[in-house]
């Protein structure tokens, strides 16, 4: 049997498969933006604890002359300063408007936002060729200064862009292969979680066919309440048919003698009325006989489970009809291939009985039952 959705709706399997799929899919994307923002606030402050390490060292190099110009005793540590237009600078800004650079800025300048005295901060800014800069900049109070000075540290803010970039790249790829392997164990999960009810969709249907009589079990603690209940229904409408059939016989036996009765009376009549009685009683009789027979016939084709093979009740009766026209000498070939009839043993004799019997009278040389 195969998982198809119904045509009222959606499957079950589908159902779950979809919210299953669409909350992985929300929390791996939120677990990525946070993460993904961790990393970066992680990256940004080791790098501004970078730029401060640099801007604490220019400051322990930083000297004044007697005329109160700043100048550093010393190169810094970071070759890159002394590297023309590398994107690392530095910018020491003396109260009598000297100012002190780095070689990288060679022959230009850095444009440093202004911030309060004692103030630090680190701001996005450009550099000497336009590039993105992070710039860490401090009014500091030496105590051989005149007056407050002025430094600002810059680095590449590619220093931080591309490990961000190199990382969600990484990220994304490690979180689609969980995801992948998600959706996987999802589809295990229901696949394996829906097994009991498409066990009982198959029990259900071998009831229906009449390979067996009940659903019966064992089930899941959860679905074999419903597998009882199933039972329990097939059990009372099994009920309800017995006693519509044993309904329909005494309806038959209590007519039987009435309409023999009224033969009977029709008989000692004579005459034009006796034989119009008689009539009418025997057209009474068979349109009895026929109704009750189609009743149960129709009763016994709503049970669930009820099932006849076919082909040894035809076979009972072409003997039947053999030991009735042994002169006739009449060929019988019976096609019935696993055949079954949803209902009892004696309905399809009733049924086929009088069809068989005729092609017995009519036939010439041999009879072909096809079921």
């Amino acid at each position: 049997m195969t998982d198809r959705p119904s045509p009222s709706g959606q499957s079950l399997s589908l159902r779950l498969s979809v919210f299953a799929l669409a909350w992985i899919a929300l929390t791996l994307a939120l677990a990525g933006v946070f993460l993904a923002g961790m990393f970066r606030d992680h990256v940004r402050r080791a790098f501004e604890a970078e730029l401060s390490d640099h801007a604490a060292q220019i400051v322990a190099l930083a000297e004044f002359d007697d005329a109160g110009r700043v100048r550093l005793k010393g190169a810094p540590a970071n070759p890159e300063f002394e590297r023309p237009l590398s994107g690392w600078y530095w910018r020491l800004a003396g109260a009598g408007g000297d100012v002190a650079r780095s070689r990288s800025l060679w022959d230009r300048d850095l444009a440093v936002p202004a911030v309060a005295d004692g103030a630090g901060s680190f701001v996005a800014g450009r550099g000497p060729r336009g590039e993105a800069l992070v710039i860490g900049v401090r009014v500091l109070s030496l105590p051989e200064a005149p007056g407050p000075v002025t430094l600002a540290v810059a680095g590449p803010e590619s220093h931080v862009a591309d490990p961000l970039r190199r990382f969600v790249v990484a990220l994304a790829g490690g979180l689609g292969l969980l995801g992948a392997g998600l959706a996987l164990a999802v589809a295990v999960q229901v696949r394996a979680g829906l097994a009991p009810l498409r066990r009982m969709r198959a029990a259900v249907a071998h009831v229906r066919a009449g390979r067996r009589e009940k659903v019966g079990g064992p089930f899941p603690a959860d679905v074999q309440p419903l597998a009882d209940e199933i039972d329990s229904l097939i059990a009372h409408n099994s009920a309800v048919i017995g006693r519509a059939r044993s309904q329909a016989a005494d309806l038959a036996h209590a007519l039987k003698t009435p309409l023999a009765v009224s033969e009977n009376e029709a008989a000692a009549l004579g005459g034009t009325p006796g034989e119009t009685l008689r009539s009418q009683a025997a057209v009474m009789g068979a349109r009895i006989r026929r109704h009750l027979a189609r009743a149960r016939a129709a009763g016994a084709r709503n049970v669930l489970g009820m099932a006849t093979p076919a082909a040894p009740v035809v076979e009972d009766l072409v003997r039947a009809l053999a030991r009735l026209h042994p002169d006739r000498d009449i060929a019988t070939r019976l096609e019935a291939p696993d055949a079954v009839f949803a209902g009892e043993r004696e309905d399809l004799l009733e049924m086929l009985g009088n069809l068989a019997e005729n092609a017995c009278a009519w036939a010439r040389r041999a009879v072909r039952l096809t079921v």
